[in-house]
């Protein structure tokens, strides 16, 4: 857990850090080598999903991975594609040529934004969907900027490649069934503790093993801010955005989703078995929230 001071500060410098980053990159590597500029970008990216997801929740580092990749596309057009239009036509209004570098820059910047479209689009709408943010690891994340990108790429060359729409069609399943993969719905090689049978339970349970099952099990009802409004707003005034809350909520929890078993309600998010079990021993152990 982070203060809520720092979780702004990491979340506003990482809007910051990204498009200077960015900029850097392709101002100067991306001149010249703009195939090395872009593996240098993935990287960059690859590290700035780490970090938010290490520090930040789900919820909130799929937001913010898709406002960073947004802050970029602003940039592109305030700083880079609106400037050189200028520039072009105020060259030809002068009767000069206009520049090469000036005209390719802007289509490098455009190219970009072209294909970054889906992936934020698809980011800014995660928060709707509480089984792709509540795992842990880049796999969701990975598919959906990767996923977003091979559809928009396949729509760019429609016009010149006829068999478009199977390759669209594959593609489409091919990232159906990396997320499906990625939040557990298909089960793939390693299965981690809320995979396990309920007579399974770890022996240790932390508060982010809880937080997780919570997170995508409930929070998308019970939330002053929820994904799912069917029930309204924070149910029965029950709300589980933050930790506190969610320990002054443990008998609750104890009674309803594990005594009881009445929550989710017709189990509308299919919680497991072994998480229950996981919430069990979680509350078995006092319940830690640090």
């Amino acid at each position: 857990a982070i203060a809520p001071g720092v979780g702004v500060a990491i979340a506003i410098g990482a809007l910051a850090a990204s498009w200077a980053f960015y900029e850097a990159i392709w101002r100067t590597i991306g001149r010249g080598h703009p195939r090395f500029a872009g593996f240098v970008s993935a990287v960059m990216l690859l590290g700035a999903i780490e970090l938010l997801l290490s520090t930040l929740s789900g919820r909130a580092a799929f937001l913010h991975v898709g406002a960073m990749l947004g802050t970029i596309m602003a940039g592109n057009v305030a700083f880079t594609i609106m400037p050189s239009q200028r520039e072009l036509v105020a060259a030809l209004s002068a009767g000069r040529p206009p520049s090469q570098e000036i005209a390719d820059r802007a289509k490098t910047r455009s190219i970009h934004n072209n294909y970054l479209t889906f992936p934020v689009v698809a980011l800014m709408l995660s928060a709707h969907f509480p089984s792709l943010y509540a795992q842990r690891g880049e796999l969701p994340l990975l598919a959906i900027v990767i996923g977003g990108a091979a559809v928009r790429h396949i729509l760019n060359i429609r016009f010149t490649y006829r068999p478009w729409k199977p390759a669209l069609a594959a593609t489409l399943v091919a990232t159906a069934a990396l997320l499906a993969v990625a939040v557990g719905v298909i089960p793939l090689g390693r299965r981690d503790a809320s995979a396990q049978g309920p007579s399974h339970a770890p022996q240790q349970v932390t508060f982010g093993d809880a937080h997780r099952i919570i997170e995508r099990r409930c929070a998308a009802c019970h939330s002053a801010t929820p994904s799912d409004v069917s029930l309204g707003v924070m149910p029965a005034g029950v709300s589980f955005d933050t930790p506190e809350q969610i320990r002054a909520l443990v008998p609750r929890i104890r009674e309803r989703a594990v005594v009881q078993r009445t929550m989710p309600p017709a189990n509308k998010t299919r919680i497991t078995d072994a998480e229950r079990a996981m919430l069990a021993r979680w509350i078995e152990l006092g319940a830690p929230i640090r």
